[in-house]
């Protein structure tokens, strides 16, 4: 009983969070926040798809190790690449009023990136 219990648990915090992205994206492109900020809303569908593969290797028997390593890795380098694209996002949004704060942040924002 508490093996299936802590199974059921396990998948369910491992799907849950994903399902919650797909709401969220449903609701960017309902309010057509997905044209507003065009990288987060990547990053949502990346981690969505990213998500799936994972978790077909991880039910898969035949998955090695080192492919999931593989996968596993090139996913991380696209949601770190994008989640820096997160930052310059808000970033703009945030200083688009800004005209002076513009023009100095964005090259102190590449040096922080970098």
């Amino acid at each position: 009983m508490g093996t299936t219990l802590s199974t059921a648990l396990r998948y369910y915090l491992l799907i849950a969070p994903h399902i919650l992205i797909l709401g969220v994206c449903w609701v960017m492109i309902r309010r057509h926040l997905h044209r507003q900020f065009p990288i987060f809303f990547s990053y949502l569908v990346f981690e969505t798809i990213q998500f799936a593969i994972a978790f077909w290797m991880i039910l898969s028997r035949s998955t090695t190790p080192s492919a999931y390593t593989t996968v596993y890795t090139i996913d991380l380098a696209g949601s770190t690449l994008l989640r820096f694209g997160i930052l310059y996002e808000i970033f703009r949004h945030l200083v688009r009023h800004y005209a002076i704060l513009e023009r100095f942040g964005k090259p102190l924002l590449s040096w922080v990136a970098m």
